[in-house]
């Protein structure tokens, strides 16, 4: 019965919302446009691809990865107009020069085309744009806040818990502890006051293997990971509005919140907390939910989780790629590719 319940309500969301008419909704649409996209990139269907890009790069303030992807399909379709616009929201965005040419794909384009020219006449002005549209409070705030958390983890969770494992459980409560602490009375007010620490807020990150050309990607987890780890433990579903209300409002990505909820639903308890899955952090074995796990995801923006399995895959035969040397591939950041 919880269940019919359940399907009926996600239903009728989906049938009663009209994504891209107001404030909140249009950043879903975002995300579903970007999501149809990279279903037509792992088909190799790359007009399509660029066209539904095209799409979500106009509706509102796009993410980083999302132009750098745009701008490879630009160049795969050979489109120089788009090419241009895609790069100058890319710069926008927090894109740099060297992000353009150390990717093969990007590099051959701006030189085969003659366009670095017009990549250093505009990059200067747009790169201003990026970073006066900093909250620069913010960065620095969720810095300070992420150093703390490493600094604890790593010294209770990852050094006295596996030395000490007779007194695991006291190290891994007194970890807890402290970023309890750093989310409900730091993160937490943040986001109320300012909105979720995310890229769009707080920049763009290259992460991963940075030195590496190839195995990176463009984010700004470092509130995602605070989250994370203080949803490994039981808590409350307290905040999961607030959550919810800045994936609308563009500040949380769609995955992050969907990596929240799953935390919750492996570490949380019927008493307080146990969130529905959503198969972006873990996979649930249970078949019978495939189904009504997909409606959720659509409903946060997301597409079909089984999607995720195929950028995974994909991912790694780049990787295979990389090692014989072929570099030229759209990128969906997804480890090597």
């Amino acid at each position: 019965m919880l269940k019919e319940i359940e399907i009926l309500f996600c239903l009728f969301i989906l049938g009663t919302w009209s994504y891209g008419q107001d404030s909140s909704s249009v950043f879903i649409e975002y995300s579903l446009s970007i999501q149809r996209g990279e279903s037509h990139i792992l088909e190799d269907k790359f007009k399509e691809a660029m066209n539904h890009y095209n799409d979500a790069i106009k509706m509102c303030k796009p993410l980083a990865s999302d132009c750098f992807t745009a701008m490879q399909l630009a160049a795969v379709n050979e489109n120089t107009k788009k090419f241009k616009q895609f790069t100058i929201k890319g710069v926008q965005t927090g894109l740099k020069r060297e992000d353009f040419k150390n990717d093969s794909l990007l590099h051959d384009y701006f030189n085969d085309n003659k366009l670095n020219k017009f990549l250093e006449k505009t990059y200067k002005v747009n790169r201003l744009k990026y970073e006066k549209g900093l909250n620069k409070y913010l960065l620095d705030t969720l810095n300070k806040l992420s150093q703390i958390d490493n600094h604890y983890k790593i010294m209770y969770i990852d050094s006295l818990s596996r030395v000490d494992t007779v007194n695991r459980n006291v190290y891994e409560m007194k970890y807890d502890s402290i970023v309890t602490n750093l989310v409900e009375n730091s993160l937490i007010p943040i986001i109320e006051k300012y909105g979720y620490p995310g890229q769009r807020l707080t920049g763009a990150n290259k992460v991963g293997q940075i030195k590496d050309s190839y195995n990176y990607s463009f984010s700004n987890n470092k509130a995602l990971f605070i989250l994370l780890h203080y949803y490994s433990n039981p808590k409350p579903c307290k905040y999961n509005s607030l959550f919810e209300n800045e994936v609308f409002k563009g500040n949380m990505r769609p995955e992050i919140f969907a990596s929240i909820m799953d935390f919750q639903y492996q570490y949380g308890l019927e008493a307080n907390c146990k969130s529905q899955p959503y198969n972006q952090w873990w996979k649930s074995d249970d078949s019978s939910q495939f189904e009504i796990i997909n409606r959720r995801r659509k409903v946060m923006g997301l597409g079909p989780f089984q999607e995720e399995e195929k950028k995974h895959k994909r991912g790694l035969n780049i990787c295979y790629k990389y090692d014989i040397n072929e570099f030229k591939h759209v990128r969906l950041f997804y480890w090597c590719g």
